[in-house]
């Protein structure tokens, strides 16, 4: 019977040891710089939204709701 090889053996744990780390550091909230970059606005994110508003809205009555300015019956108090 063969020898087991202690450094096959190690191998293995190392490996099991990094796959394990790296599932948990997906898991990981990311840090404020990074939420604050993730979390940046462009103005295409801005024209895509309103365009799926106009586009889901359409025939409804409610496409002049991002027309302009709010009129006296739209606005709070």
């Amino acid at each position: 019977m063969p020898r087991s090889n202690p450094r096959r053996h190690i191998d293995v744990l190392a490996e099991e040891a990094a796959r394990l780390l790296a599932e948990r550091r997906d898991a990981v909230v990311l840090s404020d710089h990074a939420l604050d970059a993730a979390a940046t606005v462009k103005r295409s994110d801005v024209d895509r939204a309103i365009a799926f508003y106009r586009e889901a809205v359409a025939g409804s009555g409610l496409e002049s709701l991002l027309d302009g300015p709010a009129r006296e019956d739209e606005r709070d108090g």
